[in-house]
């Protein structure tokens, strides 16, 4: 697993390269592995699609999924794992998330031999890896459609371009839009297909610049929103890039350039989810400080459970405990912060610090991220 989309199909990476005019020489021995891995992955896409085609597309979605936004690095995939505990909800899993065009029809010995090639940990930090875990399904979208700003991996120089239309969803025409929406549905359609007559946990960053679009397919959808210390955010989320860029791309960007890109993304973001967030029914949104859900995790997301009123939190209760006991060794990374990076925050990001109430820092400290 060399490549997170290496099972995307051969005409969606020929699409890729012609809309991104191509890649540099450095990079051809991973093209030729994705591109090997690509072709011959092709029947068992034709034999999923034949077999299980028109079923997923009859397949019906729980009209109140429960969408957790949150800023990359911030805790999502914690309080994601935390609610997947609950045997009551139904989610994308990593197997999905990699291979989103045959995972249904692979579920035996094919998900057996990823296995054995699967990392035990994430590269950015500790948290284990399993195909049958929660994924975001950000990851399932790029791996089936060139309609994802993840494809910013394989070619950084186009990342803006990549985020402005696919996470602001900016200059989109209507039938880009509505293309749009229907492949987010059809990974929907098959996560709710194989898990079926289940509310969706969706864990998905991107998603806190889409609230419009989301509500528009969910109306009724539910809202949690996490939230973490910025100067932690910005040392972990170039940590972050750090370790998936050079894993993923096809083209060589400026170190000067994508910190910039870093700074712009998170801002949008999350300036695009403060101005929405209000189009979310207040019974249907929660927030949650990543901080406290650390220090005091079932009593938070016990709140969780009444704000949103998604089920008695006494089944869950148990099996959240034995989740967060078999956490016990996990080691957090530890991130020396200089005083360059804490202006960079002051400077781009102070908003941020002052919306969540953290108090403003400055010179060196290290950040437990």
């Amino acid at each position: 697993m060399q490549h997170m989309f290496a099972f995307a199909s051969f005409s969606l990476w020929l699409r890729l390269l012609w809309q991104n005019g191509g890649i540099e020489r450095p990079y051809r021995r991973r093209l030729v592995f994705v591109l090997l891995v690509s072709f011959l992955s092709s029947p068992l896409r034709w034999y999923e699609r034949l077999r299980y085609g028109r079923r997923v597309k009859q397949q019906h979605i729980h009209p109140q999924p429960i969408f957790i936004l949150g800023y990359g690095r911030s805790g999502t995939t914690h309080i994601h794992n935390l609610l997947c505990q609950d045997p009551r909800f139904a989610y994308v899993t990593t197997f999905q998330a990699l291979a989103p065009d045959f995972f249904l029809i692979g579920q035996g010995r094919l998900k057996t031999i990823l296995t054995r090639s699967l990392p035990t940990t994430r590269p950015m930090d500790n948290v284990a890896v399993a195909l049958e875990a929660p994924q975001e399904e950000e990851l399932p979208i790029a791996g089936a459609s060139p309609y994802s700003f993840l494809h910013h991996l394989s070619f950084p120089k186009q990342s803006l371009a990549y985020y402005d239309r696919f996470v602001l969803l900016q200059n989109l025409d209507a039938s880009t839009r509505q293309i749009w929406h229907e492949r987010y549905l059809h990974v929907l359609k098959k996560a709710s297909f194989f898990m079926p007559s289940k509310p969706l946990l969706l864990k998905n960053p991107l998603n806190m610049a889409r609230l419009p679009d989301l509500l528009q397919l969910f109306p009724q959808a539910k809202f949690i929103h996490i939230y973490r210390n910025p100067y932690v955010v910005y040392t972990s989320i170039n940590h972050m890039y750090d370790k998936l860029l050079p894993a993923h791309q096809m083209q060589t960007i400026a170190d000067k350039e994508m910190r910039a890109n870093i700074l712009y993304f998170y801002q949008k973001t999350m300036q695009a989810y403060l101005r929405d967030r209000a189009l979310i029914p207040p019974k249907n949104l929660v927030e949650v400080q990543f901080e406290e859900l650390e220090a005091n995790p079932l009593a938070e997301m016990e709140r969780i459970y009444q704000t949103l009123k998604i089920g008695d939190f006494a089944p869950a209760r148990p099996l959240l405990e034995r989740y967060l006991n078999n956490l016990s060794g996990y080691r957090k990374n530890k991130y020396p912060t200089n005083e360059t990076a804490v202006n960079v925050v002051n400077t781009h990001w102070r908003f941020a610090v002052d919306e969540w109430g953290y108090k403003p820092i400055t010179g060196d400290n290290t950040i437990t991220g």
